[in-house]
């Protein structure tokens, strides 16, 4: 994986962390602000957010948002 491409991710997750969203969601409220980007999600037990996931490298932030919401589904029976 490049190096930018890990640390794109790592700012998507940040953001989804700072947030508690999708930083998707973020990116629709700053429209106007191209520094936020699609493609993390944050970590919740319950309304308790611990972490974020962020995906960075698919064609569009809306496959990269598709493909963290599948790794945190795979692991959502284990954050309860």
């Amino acid at each position: 994986m490049p190096r930018r491409t890990y640390d794109f991710s790592f700012r998507k997750a940040y953001t989804a962390r700072t947030f508690r969203v999708a930083s998707g969601e973020i990116v629709n409220r700053f429209k106007q602000d191209s520094t936020y980007s699609q493609g993390a999600l944050p970590i919740k037990i319950g309304d308790e957010v611990i972490g974020a996931a962020g995906v960075s490298g698919a064609p569009g932030g809306d496959k990269d948002e598709a493909c963290a919401k599948a790794g945190l589904d795979k692991v959502a029976d284990q954050l309860k």
